[in-house]
């Protein structure tokens, strides 16, 4: 078997998606705990073997201090980031090289979400679409705009309606029609 322990880290609340995965998980033959708050629904869930709780305060190093704590007590193979906050609090820590992880866990944490190169492909819509369209997805017409003056320019150019995104946000959080 290629991975034998998973960790699933989550921080966001009001997603049940990632609570429906560790059942998967086991059912595979994996071992699987979950960091998250305790009110986070993964927390909740009975297909876990171990629950480890992230706590309150949202400080870097209080965060950093309960990961690595957690990548000691379970040794996973893979480290799978179950919302954004986490995909971007993984990034901040490997690309600070975070005194709070050691190079070892680092390491782990960017084997399980890919090579560096790609970190802002993950979070910033901009950097999504122009990786999708160099591998030959078709995406909705658009581009990065700077000003307003460019902005209407190009909702002509490609035509109504047109829906505005911060290149930067989840959820549909910042999407304007």
């Amino acid at each position: 078997m290629l991975f034998r322990s998973i960790l699933i880290v989550a921080i966001e609340q009001g997603r049940w998606g990632p609570a429906r995965l560790p059942c998967a998980l086991r059912s595979a033959g994996l071992s699987v705990a979950a960091l998250c708050p305790k009110d986070n629904a993964l927390h909740a869930t009975d297909h876990l073997d171990r629950r480890l709780e992230f706590p309150k305060t949202r400080s870097a190093k209080a965060m950093g201090r309960a990961l690595a704590d957690a990548l000691r007590a379970v040794s996973p193979r893979l480290v799978i980031p179950a919302d954004e906050q986490v995909v971007a609090l993984f990034h901040f820590f490997i690309r600070t090289k975070s005194r709070w992880l050691s190079a070892d866990q680092r390491d782990l944490l960017t084997r399980s979400l890919g090579p560096e190169k790609r970190f802002d492909a993950m979070l910033m819509k901009s950097k999504t679409l122009s990786l999708a369209r160099q591998l030959g997805v078709e995406v909705p017409r658009g581009d990065t705009i700077q000003s307003a003056v460019h902005a209407i320019d190009l909702a002509s150019a490609i035509g109504y309606p047109v829906y505005v995104k911060r290149s930067f946000g989840w959820s549909g959080a910042g999407v304007v029609k």
